[in-house]
């Protein structure tokens, strides 16, 4: 029986070293999710490759496939998750090449090609001039920051070692993105300016610094306020909410969402950068 793949959360992104805006050697990097048959991630390491082709199946190596990054073992995590590298040629092939076709290959397998949107290179431009904002302690961010990474699922109780709330998504994130100390959590205006430029985000945790209250007839209350500040995951007396980005497929539909969430529910918070 044939064994079948599929390839969530698919990003081509381009990393930037921290703080400077200056594109990495090498700088492009795909980050996926595999699952397999009845969607269970798949165990760790798996034989994965990047292929970069000019057309949207068959073809040959010459003159269609414009860069391969040469498969090997590589690592997943407990979702699934694993970023692949690019070979450095690959740069050149995106810039050089506006309708490009990516292709996965895992354990031999080859996954059926996705179109490569302009993303990377829109995240690129935008990082070289984005602005970081910093506080004497040490802090920093930065302003208006595009998708850069996912974190492992957590409730609305969100913790990182001895911090809570915001603070403890900013450092989750952080770790999430390269080490990255300017990453945080994604806003609403960040994801959606993300997806419209056709980059791929999973289902999570977005913020909005927002606190709304809705009272509902013959009794009963919604608080939709980032789960209390990111500090909570209890429902009891009332139900606490937390924003949320749904890019999932919705009525046939493929669109996203900002939605939101019961705050004792588990998903990955969203991080820009």
């Amino acid at each position: 029986m044939r064994t079948t793949w599929v390839v969530l959360i698919g990003a081509l992104i381009a990393q930037v070293a921290a703080g400077d805006g200056i594109p990495r050697t090498g700088a492009l990097q795909y980050a996926g999710v595999l699952l397999g048959p009845g969607g269970t991630p798949l165990a760790s390491p798996q034989n994965i490759g990047i292929s970069l082709w000019d057309v949207d199946q068959g073809g040959t190596a010459t003159p269609n496939q414009k860069c391969i990054t040469p498969a090997r073992s590589r690592e997943l995590d407990a979702q699934g998750r694993f970023t692949v590298t690019l070979d450095v040629g690959c740069q050149g092939a995106v810039a050089n090449n506006a309708d490009l076709w990516l292709e996965v290959s895992v354990g031999g397998t080859a996954l059926p090609r996705t179109r490569l949107s302009a993303a990377p290179y829109a995240i690129e431009a935008s990082r070289a001039n984005r602005v970081v904002l910093s506080v004497p302690d040490g802090g920093r961010t930065t302003v208006d920051g595009l998708f850069c990474g996912a974190t492992s699922n957590t409730n609305g109780n969100v913790q990182s070692g001895s911090l809570t709330g915001y603070r403890a998504a900013k450092r989750l994130c952080e770790q999430a993105c390269n080490a990255s100390t300017t990453a945080h959590m994604c806003t609403a205006f960040e994801a959606i300016r993300f997806y419209e430029l056709g980059g791929n985000l999973p289902y999570g945790w977005i913020k909005s610094g927002a606190g709304v209250y809705t009272g509902y007839p013959g009794g009963g209350a919604a608080y939709s306020d980032d789960c209390h500040g990111w500090s909570t995951a209890s429902q009891v007396g009332f139900t606490r909410l937390g924003l949320t980005f749904d890019p999932r497929m919705s009525s046939g539909i493929t669109s996203g969402i900002i939605g939101t969430s019961n705050c004792d529910v588990t998903l990955p918070i969203l991080c820009c950068d």
